[in-house]
């Protein structure tokens, strides 16, 4: 019988052990991932502590250990294993389950943990789910400038950070709408980015630009 080693937080364990000999059962981007028996771990066996109860308070602890455990991300990254097999039925299952076990009103948004189920979901054209996650992300994003661009002075300079962390995280989702040419999100943000911050459409993106290439016209 083969021995098992298992590992909660798999940081630094690929330089002592050779990658392949790794099988994935959360998401970190080393090792191999074995989808069946991912898939099975995670839509099977796992169990997820009724976090998706809204009855139940999930603390900045249990949200620290969601986040170092990447337990969400760990559906998107076996999802793309399945997109990349033409699976794509069973990706989009995996991507629907992380966020049913895991929802966003209980499970705190973060790059790591909802970025690739928006890669995800529009490489498989399920595009409405797509702009649904997006367009709540962007909402908490904007609710957290709203709210420290209040800030002015010595206070407004501690909070100079987080502003710039959620701006980025803002721009982030743009340019991924923009790229999955989802016209009416992009029209969402050029409305918000004209308001909040008085920006011109030189400074935009066009969603109903001609995207043609001069050379694909030769």
């Amino acid at each position: 019988m083969t021995p098992v080693l298992y590992f909660t937080d798999a940081e630094g364990e690929h330089e002592i052990i050779v990658e392949d000999n790794m099988r994935v059962e959360d998401n970190w981007e080393i090792g191999r991932v074995d989808t069946e028996y991912a898939y099975d771990v995670l839509m099977n066996k796992m169990k997820y502590g009724g976090v998706a109860n809204p009855k139940v308070y999930v603390d900045s602890f249990m949200q620290h250990n969601i986040m170092v455990a990447r337990t969400r991300e760990a559906f998107a990254r076996v999802a793309k294993q399945y997109i990349f097999q033409q699976q794509y039925d069973k990706a989009e299952e995996l991507l629907d389950r992380g966020l049913e076990v895991l929802p966003i009103n209980q499970v705190r948004f973060t790059m790591e943990n909802t970025y690739p189920f928006l890669e995800g979901y529009y490489s498989l054209g399920a595009d409405e789910k797509g702009d649904a996650l997006l367009m709540a992300y962007a909402d908490t994003l904007i609710g957290y400038i709203e709210y420290y661009i209040q800030f002015d002075g010595f206070y407004g300079d501690l909070v100079t950070d987080i502003i710039d962390e959620k701006l980025g995280e803002l721009s982030e989702l743009y340019y991924l709408a923009g790229l999955a040419d989802r016209k009416d999100v992009v029209r969402s943000f050029n409305e918000y980015y004209r308001e909040a911050f008085g920006l011109t459409d030189d400074e935009l993106m066009n969603p109903d630009a001609d995207t043609t290439t001069e050379n694909s016209k030769q």
